[in-house]
């Protein structure tokens, strides 16, 4: 006989289907041969028949606990050896808690045919009675029980991949909650972040605005005293309003050029000339032209350097601006009578610069963002003249020197101490 090609796909797709494994328990050799001379040729729905056998009820046990895929099983009622059929249809549904396999009970004993209730209650597929078997009557009978366990598996699937899928929303819309209670929180603090940085720049923007105009309102009054007099006032009092005028001027140029640097900086255009340097040259030099304004103050500064420097890396012009912002900081904020520590320390990566001093200290809430732009500690701000624009400028420097900085309260006292950390191998120029 000659198959077309496309008869052939389907001669091969079928012989390629897994078999259904039909289970014959039953403690009489002949009923094996029997059942299995009757199905062996058939195959239900495309897929061939795979037989196992059981000629007891431990036996039977054995092959359901091991084989999860039977189809049927057809059970005789009454085995001699061991269990009854019912003990293992309990088995079966209770036990194993198989309610896919289809369960044909088969016996040659009158008055062995389950209730209704039994039927009902543990899914019996079918009864069949040995005396009245035909070989037309057990087809269908396993037919009908291949096509149930093969729609009662689909219904299972369905379900199990319904549930699968229900899970698998639930655990993403719970997934999605967290994310969105998480991206809220992330929302709530960035506005209250904004909110914080907008109340400060317009803190900052009210008081520079003050601060301009004081040196200018000095400048322009000194100017036009000096115009207005110039023709009968004194030297000494037109030297004084010169005076008054280039003091207002510097502390203008001071803050022009806080802004200004600031600027450059976080825009990324200030040029670095980087040189092997001694810090503690640095730290002498701004120590000496501080002395005037620590004598003023009545402050004494103690510097404790490095008995045997190696020099680093690093931009002189800068450093010296951090030093002085620090140093100038710790002299403004100090009373008369006390002192300055200023120490100079290396570990193996950093050079390590400290400035100690015993003024009025920062609140601990603040430490976190008192290098932060516009923000001034509230201990200071009312009483502080300048822009509050050192210390962002400072961080800026030591972080384009891919060094560190913080500021910590005294352990041991009141006061402040700010530590800056400056890598001995920088690892990038600019």
């Amino acid at each position: 006989m000659k198959f077309a090609k496309e008869e052939y796909k389907e001669i091969d797709k079928l012989a390629k289907q897994d078999p259904w494994i039909i289970l014959i328990a039953d403690d009489e050799a002949e009923v094996h041969e029997t059942t299995v001379r009757i199905l062996n040729d058939s195959s239900f729905d495309g897929r061939p028949l795979q037989f196992i056998h059981a000629y007891s009820g431990f036996e039977t046990k054995n092959l359901l606990e091991q084989n999860k895929e039977i189809a049927v099983i057809i059970l005789d009622v009454v085995m001699e050896s061991d269990d009854s059929g019912l003990q293992l249809i309990s088995f079966i549904r209770e036990e194993l808690q198989n309610s896919l396999t289809q369960i044909i009970i088969r016996t040659g004993q009158p008055g062995h045919a389950p209730e209704k209730g039994v039927i009902t209650k543990y899914n019996i597929n079918n009864y069949l009675d040995k005396l009245e078997l035909t070989a037309q009557k057990l087809f269908s009978a396993v037919i009908t029980a291949v096509r149930s366990f093969n729609l009662a598996s689909s219904l299972k699937s369905e379900i199990d991949q319904r549930i699968a899928a229900e899970k698998e929303l639930k655990k993403y819309q719970q997934g999605l909650e967290k994310l969105v209670e998480k991206r809220t929180e992330e929302l709530h603090e960035a506005v209250k972040s904004a909110e914080k940085a907008n109340r400060a720049k317009s803190e900052f923007l009210s008081n520079m605005s003050h601060e301009f105009r004081t040196p200018m309102t000095g400048i322009l009054s000194f100017a036009t005293f000096g115009i207005e007099k110039y023709l009968d006032t004194d030297r000494e009092k037109l030297l004084r309003y010169f005076t008054k005028i280039r003091d207002s001027g510097q502390r203008l140029l001071a803050m022009v050029n806080d802004l200004l640097d600031l600027a450059k900086l976080e825009a990324g255009k200030v040029v670095y000339e980087f040189y092997d340097t001694k810090v503690s040259s640095i730290v002498n030099m701004i120590i000496s032209e501080l002395s005037a304004f620590a004598k003023e103050k009545g402050v004494n500064i103690i510097f404790d350097s490095l008995p045997d420097e190696a020099k680093i890396s690093i931009d002189s012009s800068k450093i010296a601006q951090v030093v002085i912002n620090l140093m100038s900081n710790a002299i403004k904020f100090s009373e008369s009578g006390q002192d300055i520590l200023v120490k100079l320390e290396d570990d193996e990566k950093y050079m390590i610069l400290t400035v100690k001093d015993r003024g009025c200290g920062v609140p601990e809430d603040e430490l976190d963002g008192i290098f932060d732009k516009y923000i001034q500690s509230s201990k200071t701000k009312s009483t502080t003249i300048g822009t509050g624009l050192g210390l962002p400028i400072t961080k800026n420097i030591i972080n384009d020197h891919k060094g560190k900085i913080w500021a910590e309260n005294n352990s041991d006292g009141p006061g402040s101490l700010f530590v800056v950390k400056l890598p001995k191998k920088m690892t990038a120029f600019f």
